[in-house]
């Protein structure tokens, strides 16, 4: 007969099947009440899940005059929940302050044919980094034709609120070839 051995065995046997019960409750009820903030419409969190970056490809640059101060300059493919392609360039540093970015030159290349290109870009900021992007591109192509997306950065740069400069120089920094998405 159960509970004739003294009741030890048995109520600690039901204390760990409230307890993983009462944990499995409190996981789905904290999925709940997340889950429909994440899913409405225009959502930061829903923007930034349907995104893929892909094709990274970074450089570290140096101060020009704190060598110790350093940012790491990435270009990427980003492609929508549509599949849609654009250029993306994420700056980000851990040694102080960036106070702007610049860029001669971002472009986005299908095929090795650029298609959407934008010049002397601009920005200030006050924090550890930031991403800029061209705007998404809005091309056809023919369907079912193998194609693949770089982005590419012409002497990207950041400054620093202590002053200094780092750039990847005049020279393009291209992200890896991207295939994409066939219509």
């Amino acid at each position: 007969m159960p509970g004739q051995n003294g009741g030890g065995h048995d109520t600690l046997e039901a204390m760990k099947r409230t307890a993983l019960v009462s944990a499995f409750c409190a996981i789905v009820t904290c999925w709940i009440a997340v889950a429909p903030a994440s899913a409405a419409p225009g959502h930061p969190a829903q923007a930034t899940t349907k995104i893929k970056r892909l094709g990274r490809h970074c450089t570290t640059v140096h101060s020009d005059i704190k060598e110790t101060s350093t940012a790491v300059i990435c270009v990427y493919v980003d492609i929508n929940a549509a599949g849609k392609p654009r250029a993306t360039v994420t700056f980000s540093t851990k040694s102080g302050t960036l106070r702007e970015i610049t860029i001669t030159t971002l472009k986005l290349l299908v095929n090795g044919i650029a298609v959407k290109v934008r010049h002397n870009i601009h920005r200030i900021i006050s924090s550890g980094g930031t991403v800029l992007a061209a705007g998404w591109w809005t091309g056809g192509g023919t369907p079912n034709m193998l194609r693949t997306a770089r982005s590419g950065a012409w002497n990207a740069c950041a400054y620093w609120t202590g002053g200094g400069r780092g750039c990847t120089g005049h020279r393009w920094l291209y992200s890896k070839p991207v295939p994409l998405p066939s219509k």
